[in-house]
């Protein structure tokens, strides 16, 4: 019996996330400037800010992605 009911959950899930539809995103300026916060790995304090613009964000993005692709395939 409770594998029945993990079922009808699962279906009740899927059925919920078809009938959801997404909005389409509004166009971002590139050069806005955008504010993060980076943390440092290994460190408990708060981390660095860095403000770029998207543009660039989408570069370091793009570049990063690239080095992962670069990466796999060793």
């Amino acid at each position: 019996m409770p594998i029945s009911l993990v079922t009808a959950a699962i279906l009740l899930v899927a059925a919920q996330a078809q009938t959801t539809t997404t909005a389409p995103a509004a166009p971002v300026d590139p050069d806005k400037k955008i504010c993060k916060t980076i943390k440092e790995t290994g460190s408990r304090l708060g981390g660095k800010r860095e403000c770029r613009t998207q543009a660039e964000w989408d570069r370091i993005a793009a570049e990063q992605q690239a080095k992962a692709q670069g990466n796999m395939g060793r």
